[in-house]
């Protein structure tokens, strides 16, 4: 998020002005620029609240504030508040968003099988759907070693991190490194890490399962011709 506007507000009428913000969101459907929004009520002041609203850039801001629906809701909302609502305009510097860091950690912990130093907490598990049969381990020593029986390291082709509430979602695809009983192989799928604490707590991974060579032909083959199949 590269612009974010806070509203700063008073009121005792805040039910109303949530049903008002429901049916803008339904009006706006598809026209709306408004990524991400949350609404705060200042815990010594029960009349005061903070409406945070994350855009991806102030052009799409201003896309969003000249809809003939947000004229009409800001309208509304003056009648709902006490007295004139405060704005206030940013644009981001810098980031320093813990679950971009614990997605770096999680992708050099699978390049390596290398578990950074506060990472993830003692007693996490995972717990991994693969096709027909799933695999849950508990605690660090479990987990590196499931890693390391699947191979000795990984090359990322796809790596695409995506905050969440609580952690982190992942969507990936890697090729592990082969060894002299075991072939390269390309594992595709996502990840949901969860944080307690600042550590991951848990990884639920869903994988399409490890593909060869020849597989991964087959699957090209068969997609030919489509916009789907094998991360480029």
């Amino acid at each position: 998020m590269s612009f974010v506007q806070i509203i700063s507000f008073r009121t005792d009428r805040i039910e109303a002005l949530e049903e008002l913000e429901r049916r803008w969101t339904e009006e706006t459907e598809g026209r709306r620029t408004l990524v991400d929004g949350a609404l705060y009520r200042d815990r010594h002041d029960p009349t005061h609240y903070v409406s945070v609203n994350h855009f991806a850039s102030w052009e799409d801001a201003r896309v969003n504030s000249a809809l003939p629906e947000t004229d009409a809701m800001a309208a509304q909302a003056m009648a709902l508040t006490d007295g004139p609502a405060e704005f206030t305009d940013l644009d981001l510097v810098t980031s320093a968003d813990l679950r971009q860091g614990v997605a770096h950690g999680l992708r050099h912990t699978l390049e390596t099988n290398e578990v950074l130093d506060g990472l993830v907490a003692d007693d996490v598990t995972v717990d991994m759907f693969v096709p027909h049969w799933q695999v849950v381990t508990r605690g660090v020593d479990q987990m590196v070693t499931g890693l390391r029986e699947e191979a000795p390291g990984r090359t990322f082709e796809q790596w695409e991190a995506h905050p969440i509430a609580d952690g982190v979602l992942v969507e990936y695809a890697y090729r592990t490194h082969p060894t002299a009983e075991q072939p390269s192989t390309l594992s595709v799928g996502t990840l949901v890490a969860r944080l307690r604490g600042g550590r991951v707590a848990s990884l639920r991974v869903h994988c399409a399962g490890s593909w060869s060579v020849e597989l991964e032909q087959q699957i090209a083959e068969a997609n030919a011709g489509s916009t789907a199949g094998v991360p480029a």
